[in-house]
């Protein structure tokens, strides 16, 4: 069977970036989630940084071209909200969840023609579902407004729960809560670094001061500037000292090699804005970052390669 990415390569256009999470959308959440993420695309979009992104995304791309030909369906202007959630690294449940306009009928045509299973109804959904590396994965359009990508059982059990009051752990969502009506991109972690590092990784030995991190969040704020923020809960506060004391340092090691290599120039020139703080076990960094600065990262970033026009047509095989 031809494998089909063709639904989550969609969504994933979208996250590119003041209201709180759409109800619906936490409703869909998985009950034990530790990590959720979001994009308020229809905000972000609306200012100049998240508009320049989304012409990067499209400019020159000719697999979405190929999308919004074959389906009509524009993920940089037909969905409005993204949200992600998942368990812990050992779980497999953790899905994709968007708002905006789907046209269920010509979006099923195409996944059936690129090699999809054909559409069921669950839970009073359209539920596409596929196979790719031996793993079946499914596809939900909730009444043309809401779209739910993740492995199959992870799918029908957020179709199950959407009409249910939602079981999130009240402290993250009190943080969700947040840092999604002040925030236009933002994720949150109830769950510590150690614990989603794979066991017995090198990058874990490496990484030892991170490890005493139990839990994290951070957003971005587009504007005239983009306005980056982020804090880490350490065991101790002497954990949080010493985590403090290293991203200080890294920043300070970065502008000492500022005229020796012009990435590390480049990268000191943003870090100049940095500030760290520590009170008691959080540990608080801060940067704004000019947009125009920002305008170029995304550039390297969204350049397209040689290989985006072939990799956007597999997406529809």
């Amino acid at each position: 069977m031809r494998q089909t990415g063709f639904f989550c390569s969609a969504l994933l256009l979208a996250s590119a970036a003041a209201q709180a999470a759409d109800p619906k959308l936490l409703n869909l959440v998985v009950p034990d989630a530790k990590i959720i993420a979001g994009v308020n695309v229809l905000q972000a979009k609306a200012t100049p940084f998240g508009n320049f992104v989304l012409q990067q995304i499209t400019a020159n791309n000719t697999g979405l071209q190929d999308l919004i030909q074959a389906t009509g369906f524009d993920p940089t202007q037909d969905v409005t909200e993204i949200l992600a959630s998942n368990g812990d690294v050992t779980s497999h449940n953790g899905i994709l969840t968007a708002k905006g306009t789907f046209n269920t009928a010509a979006l099923v045509a195409a996944a059936v023609k690129g090699g999809a299973n054909p559409a069921q109804t669950y839970a009073g959904a359209t539920l596409i579902s596929m196979s790719k590396n031996s793993q079946a994965y499914a596809v939900a359009i909730v009444d043309g407004e809401l779209a739910i990508a993740g492995p199959v059982a992870a799918v029908q059990a957020a179709l199950d729960r959407r009409t249910k009051q939602n079981a999130m752990d009240p402290s993250l969502a009190v943080t969700v809560n947040q840092l999604s009506t002040t925030q236009d991109a933002w994720t949150v972690s109830v769950a510590s670094m150690a614990g989603l590092l794979p066991a017995g990784s090198n990058a874990g030995q490496q990484l030892a001061i991170f490890q005493n991190i139990q839990q994290s969040s951070g957003g971005v704020k587009f504007g005239a500037n983009v306005d980056v923020t982020g804090q880490a809960i350490t065991a101790t506060a002497k954990d949080a000292t010493a985590l403090g004391d290293v991203l200080k340092f890294v920043a300070q090691l970065v502008a000492m090699n500022a005229g020796k290599d012009p990435k590390a120039a480049d990268a000191a020139s943003i870090l100049q804005n940095l500030t760290v703080t520590t009170a008691g076990t959080s540990v608080n960094i801060a940067i704004t970052i000019p947009e125009s600065t920002m305008e170029g990262l995304a550039s390297m970033i969204t350049t397209p390669k040689a290989t985006s026009a072939a990799a956007g047509k597999k997406a529809l095989r």
